[in-house]
């Protein structure tokens, strides 16, 4: 632009451009200077919105920790009621009774509870059952937790298997024999087995050895049966043994015999028991674990979950006796 007060044709086409009023009123004199002043402030008008818009924060991502507050919140919020929850389980009970007077419907009264009362310190069924009867003052029964004192732990006792008869001698033998090899052996003198309805400790069968004691220092009478079991839920082995009435009264004892295990290791009572002429006596031994009953070893469940073999042997310590002697009644016992 020239420096002189008359504008010339291309300051009369900018101030057309920006300055519309000013045409329209038809002052072509404005001055140029005014003209510049004004583009600058325009100019800076620019600058100054630029800068702004990128003062202004982008928008917060979706995915921003703001976003998952509201769910940490809740979550929190619901691990602490389930761990009051198991807190307050744990707690012992109290009970309490409410009783409550039942009115009338003809007197146009409503329920009313009358008074209640606490008993601290029993226990109360997890799961009360609260009732209410068609009787005048009635009450129901609430369990609520008690902080005082934790519920004792209580030791779940082991239940054993109920007591088990192997074998009675209702039928026949149930396999049971006179074993070969002590038919071979001079100091053994089972002659016969079998059988009989004469006597029985249970039920109306028994089985009946026939013996054959000379007067010697020790001799004996053995049957026994080949058979897995497996007693590793029961505490004794019993068996009852009846000598007639007109047997000796001296050293006629009895004694009960498992075999056990791959290796068929002959365990027998530590100790035998005497028998009685006329009376039905009982051959008992410990099998639980740990049970010292055996002679050279300690019981355990190895031995007593594979039994080969079950016998009952009859001893004589130079008592003469010649005559049958009765087995009956073999069973496991959980006492």
């Amino acid at each position: 632009m020239r420096a002189t007060k008359n504008p010339d044709k291309i300051d009369f086409e900018i101030s057309k451009t920006y300055f519309r009023n000013t045409s329209q009123k038809g002052d072509k004199e404005q001055h140029s200077d005014d003209i510049r002043k004004l583009l600058q402030q325009n100019h800076f008008k620019k600058i100054a919105k630029r800068s702004i818009a990128k003062k202004i924060p982008a928008k917060k991502q979706s995915g921003s920790i703001a976003q998952f507050m509201p769910f940490f919140l809740v979550t929190l919020f619901v691990i602490c009621i389930f761990v009051s929850a198991a807190w307050l389980i744990k707690q012992k009970h109290i009970m309490f009774t409410v009783s409550v007077k039942v009115e009338n419907p003809k007197n146009g009264n409503s329920n009313s509870i009358s008074g209640s009362s606490i008993t601290p310190g029993k226990r109360v069924n997890p799961d009360p059952i609260s009732s209410l009867s068609k009787k005048d003052n009635s009450s129901f029964v609430v369990a609520i937790p008690s902080v005082s004192t934790p519920i004792q732990k209580i030791t779940p006792k082991l239940i054993h298997k109920p007591d088990k008869t192997l074998y009675n001698f209702e039928k026949n033998l149930d396999g049971w024999e006179i074993p070969y090899w002590a038919r071979e052996k001079t100091d053994h003198v089972a002659r016969t087995i079998k059988k009989t309805s004469y006597i029985a400790a249970n039920g109306t069968g028994s089985l009946e050895i026939f013996t054959d004691f000379p007067k010697k220092e020790w001799t004996a009478a053995i049957v026994e049966i080949q058979q897995y079991l497996d007693l590793t839920n029961y505490n004794s082995l019993a068996a009852n043994v009846y000598l007639p009435l007109n047997g000796p009264k001296t050293e006629l004892r009895g004694k009960l015999i498992v075999t056990s295990g791959e290796d068929w290791n002959f365990i027998e009572m530590k100790r035998s028991v005497r028998l009685e002429p006329g009376k039905w006596i009982t051959l008992e031994a410990n099998i639980a674990e740990g049970s010292s009953d055996w002679q050279d070893l300690t019981i355990d469940n190895f031995i007593t979950s594979d039994i080969r073999k079950v016998a009952i042997r009859i001893e004589s310590y130079n008592t003469p006796y010649t005559g049958p002697i009765y087995i009956d009644n073999i069973r496991v016992l959980s006492r």
